[in-house]
């Protein structure tokens, strides 16, 4: 993935914004239609994830190949989003419920993979409130800063050490 991305980025990168908003009208279309085509074997595959590159320690070593298209493939490209955002000092645009949901999406996998209880609150626009079982941890940061720990970005500890794949 860290190979594919530095390719996008050479040869995408002296667009202007203009230019990347029509190449992304253009090609957005073929991509869905090319996800939707996907093998519905291809999806039931449980194949090995690589433990190198920008992989974090702790991160499942095998996934299916529709959790990876469906899910997986979409938090990287939104976590992508906002590394980009910070690297060029941009606010991403939080605001829309998308963001909320795929943030949902992430804390609901987190807490089925450390089963411990817990209540966590995510602040910012973004954020949720989340519960399992009681009497467990609790923990308030910010939505975004929690994608970035779970992903292996930044480092976390006590529930916050256990990992999802971005």
């Amino acid at each position: 993935m860290d190979a594919y991305n530095a390719l996008q980025v050479r040869e995408h990168g002296g667009a202007t914004p203009a230019e990347q908003i029509t190449a992304l009208q253009t090609i957005a279309p073929k991509a869905v239609a090319g996800r939707m085509r996907w093998s519905p074997f291809l999806r039931m595959v449980n194949a090995p994830v690589d433990q190198s590159g920008s992989t974090a320690p702790g991160m499942p070593t095998r996934e299916n190949g529709g959790h990876l298209y469906d899910v997986v493939y979409t938090r990287d490209v939104w976590l992508h989003t906002v590394d980009i955002a910070r690297a060029t000092r941009r606010r991403p645009d939080l605001s829309r419920p998308c963001n909320a949901r795929l943030l949902e999406d992430v804390a609901a996998e987190w807490a089925r993979r450390h089963a411990s209880p817990f209540e966590l609150d995510l602040t910012g626009p973004a954020g949720g409130r989340y519960r399992q079982g009681d009497g467990g941890q609790h923990l308030t940061l910010d939505a975004v800063e929690f994608a970035r720990i779970l992903s292996g970005r930044q480092e976390g500890t006590g529930l916050l050490a256990t990992r999802v794949l971005f």
